[in-house]
């Protein structure tokens, strides 16, 4: 019950926004009737894409699905945002059943959706809020991703010349190991003493 109440609500969630894609028609088109399925297994939900020519219905049976990913949503939710999905499916984290192509094909989709968030924003603000807003909120994302990025080749730049500046692990067992000799050595001594 609440697995096809998920389903109804993400079908009149994510059908509106991809309308807003001029271009909906032929994309939806692409997929050729390809569905897929997803079954996450920590949540026990399951989840079947099913393209018509105008929108993308979600239903909660597998058995029409032509290929199914299981697996934890977690890995589901970074297979999804991921630019190389192969990587999650040869760690064993997420599997596959049935062809690749199927799931290639949703990813293109997915990559390939322009949504006029400016058009659809005019019906209500007006033309000229709509456009200011629209740009405001790209520029503040292409400023974000850049930020993103540079951030993590800070990070990795940082990493790399950090680590020439600890020494191997080797020596470091060596040392803790000396020292471990010279606490012997100074207990041996105190016992002497004491003798």
């Amino acid at each position: 019950m609440l697995n096809s109440l998920l389903c109804q609500a993400l079908s009149l969630f994510i059908n509106p926004c991809i309308a807003l894609d001029p271009e909906i028609e032929s994309l939806l088109t692409n997929l050729n009737g390809k569905t897929l399925g997803i079954n996450i297994i920590d949540w026990n939900i399951t989840l079947t894409f099913c393209p018509d020519k105008t929108s993308l219905n979600i239903t909660s049976s597998l058995d029409k699905a032509d290929a199914t990913l299981t697996g934890k949503l977690f890995d589901l939710a970074c297979l999804g945002v991921s630019n190389n999905p192969q990587v999650y499916l040869t760690k064993g984290q997420i599997s596959l059943e049935g062809s690749i192509q199927i799931l290639e094909a949703y990813q293109q989709f997915f990559n390939a959706l322009e949504l006029d968030w400016e058009g659809f924003l005019a019906t209500f603000l007006g033309d000229i809020i709509a456009h200011q807003l629209v740009k405001t909120i790209t520029q503040f994302l292409a400023v974000q991703k850049k930020n993103q990025q540079r951030t993590l080749l800070d990070i990795t730049e940082y990493l790399q010349e950090e680590k020439q500046l600890f020494p191997p692990r080797e020596e470091v067992e060596d040392f803790f190991d000396d020292i471990q000799d010279l606490v012997d050595a100074v207990d041996r001594l105190e016992r002497n003493i004491n003798h």
